[in-house]
């Protein structure tokens, strides 16, 4: 269930239709279809653990890139669609698929464009961004499996590297060549989904995991023997382990955690600065931040305003989104130009934030998109609508003042 990518007045996502897996552009202001292009063709839906493939279309410049379940990485025109170049992740570099599938953030830096196929026998490929060709593999062999986290990119000491949570503990590679730097206690893994993005910060980088693992701060040094990361905390927390949702915000992290309680975590420590229980319904909750403020969406379909307050828990409101989801949702919400685009199920929700409310903006009720039912298998229509929503009291509850318009047939 990927969100959107939003670049210019175009919205960029990933969904199945039929048989096949197809980057979808939408006009933001519309939601009108813009058009459709296939990333893989004759497949079926990857439906086990959907809620970790979160695979957000990378976009640099005229170029936008999408990954399938598959592994199959694909750069189109990002204004016609039209493919230019494509790499499969099993056939093209010996990766091997991930249980729950891939779910791969190709990283744009400078010229190249960074992928992480899950191979046994290096940990990431670095590919010309414009036309897909190998500039080197990495050297880091046996990062097993790596699961659903993204590259974080550093500068510590001075080097451009890469760093990664993996199957084997957290990994630096160079930006260069992609040779090994420094690599991380591998008890620090676990062996089901290693899913959290490392936090870098000059000379420091922070990561979370779940299943019990807590979190760390890393300071790298470079030395006459080598490079070393070492360790500067390492804080006992239990993390959500639906995927991995941890926010930096000057010397601050907020973090959900297992149990429905938002915390927000000292950077510098590793101790808790606050906690509040039952800031969200359900197991795990993804979290977006804009303007000082956090977005929480829950997984039974209950979006929370938080301000990013270091000093106490400071809801500024909440709200049911107009229909409970088929099954648990964690697809992140995005914010860009004043909206707020939302994922469920196959509705795209568009809301317009811009005075610091929610409220749906207003957009005639139109097909936009036909998206595949997980139940049925039957298409259905995929609307963008406006539902009026209002703020009265901080914490209090909002509700739609107008009911879903019927869908209509697909032409």
């Amino acid at each position: 269930m990927a969100p959107v990518s939003v670049m210019e007045e175009r919205l960029y996502t990933v969904g199945n239709r039929e048989d096949t897996e197809e980057l979808i552009v939408l006009d933001s202001q519309t939601g009108r279809e813009l058009w459709s292009s296939v990333i893989r063709d004759d497949v079926a839906e990857f439906r086990r653990m959907r809620w970790c493939n979160q695979r957000q279309p990378t976009i640099d410049e005229d170029r936008v890139y999408a990954v399938s379940a598959y592994g199959d990485l694909v750069c189109f025109d990002s204004v016609t669609g039209e493919e230019r170049w494509r790499k499969n992740y099993v056939k093209d570099f010996a990766g091997v698929q991930p249980i729950y599938g891939y779910s791969d953030y190709p990283l744009v830096d400078g010229e190249r464009l960074i992928c992480t196929p899950n191979s046994a026998d290096f940990l990431n490929v670095a590919l010309d961004k414009r036309t897909g060709q190998v500039r080197w593999r990495s050297k880091a062999a046996g990062a097993g499996i790596t699961g659903h986290s993204a590259i974080a990119l550093s500068n510590a000491v001075g080097v451009r590297q890469y760093v990664q949570l993996t199957g084997n503990g957290l990994l630096s590679t160079r930006a260069s060549d992609g040779g090994l730097l420094w690599h991380h206690d591998p008890d620090f893994a676990n062996p089901a989904a290693n899913i959290y993005t490392p936090i870098t910060d000059s000379e420091f980088v922070f990561c979370a995991n779940c299943y019990s693992k807590g979190c760390v701060l890393l300071k790298i040094h470079r030395r006459h023997s080598g490079w070393q990361a070492d360790q500067v905390y390492q804080a006992n927390f239990d993390f959500q382990y639906q995927h991995g949702s941890t926010i930096r915000l000057q010397d601050h992290v907020y973090a959900g955690l297992k149990d429905g309680t938002l915390a927000c975590i000292r950077l510098a420590s590793g101790e808790l600065a606050w906690e509040q229980q039952d800031a969200f319904t359900g197991r795990a909750v993804s979290v977006t931040a804009a303007d000082d403020m956090l977005y929480l969406r829950d997984q039974r379909g209950v979006m929370t305003l938080v301000e990013a307050n270091p000093r106490q828990y400071s809801e500024r409101g909440r709200f049911a989104l107009p229909f409970p989801p088929k099954e648990p949702h964690y697809t992140y919400p995005v914010v860009a130009d004043g909206r707020l685009y939302i994922r469920q199920d196959d509705t795209l929700l568009c809301y317009d934030i811009s005075e610091n409310h929610f409220a749906l903006v207003d957009i005639p009720p139109e097909k936009v998109v036909r998206v595949q039912s997980e139940d049925s298998g039957e298409e259905h229509t995929l609307y963008l609508w406006k539902t009026p929503l209002k703020i009265d009291q901080p914490g209090d509850p909002c509700r739609p003042t107008t009911s879903r318009p019927a869908a209509k047939e697909p032409e």
